[in-house]
This record gives structure tokens, C-alpha cells and sequence, in this order.
């Protein structure tokens, strides 16, 4: 990994080659599904002709706002609300960490970034 980061640094570019980059950008995506930080980070150093990494950065904004609405929620529909984005962070993650591009059901082909 230094290796990779030096690469980096040296060549001046944020993110790694195309041929290197593709476990970069499988870290990134998977963190965003997880945290606002992670969201924020990978939307400042995404991969803009990446399709993957745009479909599961589109993803994780709605979990993360699926997030931001249960702590908003209290008692039985906040529960739900927290269990729903329990689920579809972990299927978010394990979909990228697997290499399936696919999007959450309910959501249909909603584009927040592009």
C-alpha cells in the first residue's frame, strides 16, 4: 500500500491509475456506505468516469439519508428505520466488496450525482 500511496504522490494525481485504482475505489465506496465522513470523502475523490463507483455512491446518499431519517424518528417507525438502513448498508458493502453493480429495490434509477 505505501508503494501504491507513493506512486500517488510522486505522479501528483489523487487517485491511483485505472488498472490500481480498483481496490481504491472498492475501499472508498464500501466506507461511504457507512459514514457521512466516508460519503464525503469518496464524493471529493471519486472516480468520475467510474460507473461502478457513481451507481454505489448514488446508493449509499440514500442510505445515508435513510440514516439521518430514523435518528430524526423516534419510537416503532425509527426502529424500522434503523433496521432498514442496518440491512441495506451491509448488502451496500458486501455488493461492492463482491463486484455487483446493483441498486437497492424501491429506489429505481434515482441519480443524485452523476
Amino acid at each position: 500500500m505505501n508503494l501504491l500511496l507513493d506512486k500517488r504522490i510522486r505522479s501528483g494525481k489523487m487517485v491511483p491509475e485505472r488498472g490500481e485504482g480498483m481496490l481504491w475505489n472498492k475501499i472508498i465506496t464500501a466506507v461511504s456506505y457507512i459514514t457521512w465522513y466516508g460519503l464525503f470523502f469518496a464524493l471529493l475523490v471519486r472516480d468520475r468516469t467510474d460507473r461502478f463507483m457513481t451507481t454505489h455512491l448514488n446508493s449509499a446518499i440514500l442510505v445515508n439519508i435513510v440514516a439521518l431519517a430514523a435518528g430524526l424518528f423516534g419510537g416503532f417507525l425509527g426502529l424500522v428505520l434503523k433496521i432498514i438502513t442496518a440491512v441495506l448498508m451491509v448488502w451496500g458493502v458486501l455488493c461492492v466488496l463482491l463486484g455487483r453493480e446493483e441498486i437497492f429495490p424501491g429506489t429505481g434509477k434515482v441519480q443524485i450525482i452523476k
